[in-house]
């Protein structure tokens, strides 16, 4: 069974530059951890982008949101979600990403999608040393 993993970033960065951020971080993970990322996709917010990652493990629910927060995550979100999953009797789903959000009504954000990756990684940036 595939994990997904689901990153909220409130940043300008152009979405090249956050994705080699990403690619950069995903694979150290995958080398510690030995996971084996599957397909992510980039999607733009109104405050920046949503992330999801599908990784072919199955993983422990605090693991996931462990390389949530290593990857980049909102550290505030992360923190919910542990707390979330710190408590037996939390009975709703703990790790959402929403693809719109409304406001009394009104759509005030949505989801474009920006890219689809599928892994293997791409190759690392050529060093000019």
């Amino acid at each position: 069974m595939m994990t997904e993993l689901l990153l909220d970033l409130d940043t300008k960065m152009q979405p090249q530059k956050l994705e080699e951020k990403i690619i950069t971080r995903l694979r150290f993970i995958k080398y510690l951890f030995s996971i084996s990322p599957q397909i992510m996709s980039l999607y733009k917010t109104k405050h920046g982008y949503h992330i999801r990652i599908q990784i072919r493990e199955s993983l422990p629910k605090k693991d996931i949101c462990f390389f949530q927060l290593a990857l980049g995550s909102d550290p505030n979100r992360e923190l919910f979600n542990w707390r979330r999953l710190s408590d037996p009797t939390y009975p709703f789903q703990w790790n959402l990403l929403f693809k719109e959000k409304y406001r009394n009504g009104k759509l005030v954000s949505k989801e474009k999608l920006v890219k689809t990756i599928t892994f293997p990684f791409p190759p690392p940036p050529q060093s000019h040393l």
